[in-house]
Order: structure tokens, then C-alpha cells, then sequence
């Protein structure tokens, strides 16, 4: 920590619950673009608010680490500045001043500071906290509309980009009756599987937990909130990373009761139709959600290898949106959305901007797993399949990785 603070920081070892931290997590994944108020809200102002709020938080950081006279780490802000000039260097070529790159600018600026100022545990901690809140309150919303409770049906209602209508229930969000798709857990995501994106990682997360009936607690939850969910790729990805808790051995004897619970909800999945044909049925069929998987991949890596310049420097966000549109339409007669955020951020910024987003989070991974490394390597492999199934190249999460876990100074 010594070439990281000075005597002044609020960095510490403390493993401690820090609830100004939890707040700022909390402010972070609920003003985001991946929600439905302030993500694809058909109301254009709660995008500004959201907006508003991120900028606002940035300033004040920025005045923090000034009066405060914050040291950093020389290293990881080269790496940081290299990652900025990357994003202006792309849109500068792609002769567009577009919002996208300064946003991802703020946001990368004000993941930085609060890296500096705070440690990889106490954002462990925090984050595990605001998700099974999240979790248990969605639990609960999603419980309650199963049970036809006529109460929720009073809640202000939000209209998606999409048409979508949605009951706005302050820390959930309920869809109305819309064939299967009212039938999965949306949390205060815009989508179902972009809420399993959080909730596996919270999983990942928990390996932290040393109080195993605590760390068992946490699982229970988190595993009862991807499974209504329906995710295909959550469910796949919760039953990969349970797989590496047993790697680590980290469940004692007495807790193997828990074995037949998750068999017997795998189960219920695969016996009853409704809910298989929802959570599986994309194994075995091409679809929308298939293409864009598959899209995302092929034709980020088409774009990206047209020149050296596209392979260096990326093609914009413009080239590459309208690119993977062209392409889906032509090739598959559908369009829908660029899923792979990796991959994405290769086509759009270049190799090496993905270089260091990918190690970056590796290193992240690695620090959290345990000795294992059949564990670790399981882990790394299933969070690039978490980062597969969403495009979150505008969400703080990414960045909390990326600049995590190139910090050397963290245990």
C-alpha cells in the first residue's frame, strides 16, 4: 500500500464493512445503462439523470483525491491513460464525436480513482452485499407476481425502447403478462440474462467468504435468483462455477445436504416443460439470442481483421454497430444486438485495448480463486462466457476488473 496512499487515504486492510463504499457500488449498478429506468427507459431523461449522476460522482472524486493529496499507483495510471488515449485516438479516426467514448471515459476515470482509494476486499464485500439485496428483493417481487398478488398491479409503470412495459417496484422491476418472458426475474435489469451476468459474478465473488455457513447463505440465494432468471447461459455458467466450489473443497461434510437441493431444482427444470423450453430450449435450436452469440464473435473478428489499422485502432462505434447489423441481416435474416463485450471492445477500440482488458480481468480472477488451479483456470474460462452473454462495455463492473486486477498491490 505504501506506493499506492499516503498516511491521508481511506485505504486500509480493513476487511470491514464500508457503507460509503456499498453506496457507491449500489449507485453505480442501479444508475446504469443496463437497466430498465436508466438503461432503456423510453424516457430519454432518466438516460440524462443517470448521466448527471455519474459526472456528478466524478467531480467529486477528483476533488477528493486532490485536497485529500491521494497518491497512486504510477503503473496502473500509465495503464489507465493508455486506455483513455485509446478511446480518443478511436473516435478521433472514426470522424464522430460520440457521447459512447466519453462516457466510457468518465466511467473508466471514476473506477480508477476509486480503486486508488479503496481495496480489492472492501469492494468484494460491498459488491456481494448490494447484489443479494438486489437478489432477495427481486426474490420477493418475482415471488409476489407468480402469486397473482393485485398490489403490484398499482406500481407506476415503465415503457421500455422496445415497448415493453414494465411495474416499477422501486428495487425490482416486475414485467407485465407477456407470454414466457413474464414468467423470468428481470431484477432492475433490462434483461434477464444481463441479471445473471451480476448474480454469477456475485457466485465468483463469494469464493472470499472464510465463514462457510455465511459463504452457503450467500450461494443459497444467489442460486435461487439465477435460476428464475431463466438465463440459458446463467444457468450454465451458476453450474460451472458451483463445480469449482467443489474443486477448492470448500464445503465441509455436514453441508453436502445442499448436493440434493441443486439436483433436485436441475430437476424440476428439465421435468417441467414450460420452464426447460425457456432456460434450454436454446441448446437446441437457432435463434435470435443463438445468432447474436455467434454474430458476436465472427463478426467482431471480421471487422477487426479488415486492415492493420482496424486490427491496431479499432473501427468506432458507428462502423461497428451498423457493420454487425448489415451482417446478422444479410447472413441470417434478423437483427438483434452485439452480446460479446471482449469482442466488442476489439472491433471497436483494437487488439491491444482488448489485450489489456483481458488480462487485466485474468488477474482479477486469479487473485480471488483459490490454489486449485484446475479452479482457477475452470473460473477464468467461465467469467469470458459471463462477459459472452451481455454487452457491458458501459458498465463500471468491467473497469472494477480490468484495474483490479492489474493493481499489483492487493493480496
Amino acid at each position: 500500500m505504501r506506493d499506492i496512499c499516503s498516511k491521508d487515504s481511506v485505504k486500509s486492510k480493513s476487511k470491514k464493512i464500508n457503507v460509503f463504499l456499498i453506496i457507491l457500488i449500489f449507485m453505480l449498478i442501479y444508475f446504469s445503462h443496463d437497466t430498465v429506468l436508466f438503461g432503456t427507459n423510453n424516457d430519454s431523461n432518466f438516460f440524462l439523470i443517470a448521466n448527471v449522476i455519474l459526472v456528478s460522482l466524478l467531480l467529486a472524486f477528483l476533488f477528493y483525491v486532490i485536497v485529500r493529496e491521494i497518491k497512486i499507483n504510477f503503473k496502473i495510471f500509465t495503464i489507465y491513460v493508455f486506455l483513455v488515449i485509446a478511446t480518443l485516438v478511436t473516435m478521433f479516426f472514426s470522424y464522430k464525436t460520440d457521447f459512447k467514448y466519453f462516457y466510457i471515459i468518465v466511467l473508466m476515470t471514476l473506477v480508477f480513482f476509486m480503486t486508488q482509494i479503496f481495496t480489492m476486499d472492501e469492494f468484494l464485500i460491498s459488491y456481494l452485499i448490494v447484489i443479494l439485496f438486489l437478489s432477495v428483493f427481486s426474490l420477493i417481487t418475482f415471488l409476489f407476481s407468480k402469486a397473482n398478488m393485485d398490489f403490484i398491479y398499482n406500481f407506476p409503470i415503465i415503457i421500455s425502447q422496445s415497448g415493453f412495459k414494465f411495474y416499477y417496484l422501486g428495487f425490482a422491476n416486475v414485467l407485465q403478462k407477456l407470454e414466457y418472458l413474464s414468467i423470468r426475474n428481470y431484477g432492475i435489469f433490462r434483461e434477464p440474462g444481463v441479471y445473471a451476468v451480476f448474480l454469477n459474478l456475485g457466485l465468483i465473488f463469494a469464493k472470499k467468504i472464510k465463514n462457510e455457513k455465511q459463504m452457503i447463505l450467500v450461494l443459497v440465494i444467489l442460486v435461487f435468483t439465477i435460476i428464475s432468471t431463466f438465463s440459458t447461459g446463467g444457468v450454465l455458467v451458476m453450474g460451472g462455477i458451483l463445480l469449482t466450489y467443489f474443486i477448492d473443497a470448500r464445503f465441509k461434510n455436514k453441508y453436502y445436504f445442499l448436493i440434493p437441493i441443486f439436483i433436485f431444482l436441475l430437476f424440476f427444470i428439465l421435468l417441467n416443460k414450460t420452464i426447460f423450453d425457456i432456460t434450454f430450449s436454446k441448446l437446441f435450436s437457432w435463434n435470435s439470442s443463438t445468432f447474436a452469440r455467434v454474430g458476436s464473435i465472427f463478426l467482431n473478428l471480421q471487422i477487426t481483421t479488415r486492415n492493420l489499422f482496424s486490427a491496431l485502432f479499432g473501427s468506432g462505434f458507428d462502423f461497428v454497430e451498423s457493420f454487425f447489423i448489415d451482417g446478422l441481416s444479410n447472413g441470417y435474416g434478423i437483427v438483434i444486438h452485439n452480446t460479446n463485450t471482449f469482442f466488442k471492445m476489439m472491433s471497436v477500440f483494437g487488439i491491444p485495448y482488448m489485450i489489456i482488458i483481458l488480462y487485466g480481468t485474468t488477474r482479477f480472477i486469479l487473485k480471488i480463486s483459490n490454489k486449485s488451479k484446475l479452479s482457477k483456470v475452470l473460473t477464468v474460462f467461465l467469467v469470458f462466457l459471463i462477459f459472452s452473454n451481455a454487452d457491458l462495455i458501459f458498465n463500471s463492473i468491467t473497469y472494477f476488473l480490468v484495474l483490479f486486477g492489474l493493481n499489483t498491490d492487493f493480496e
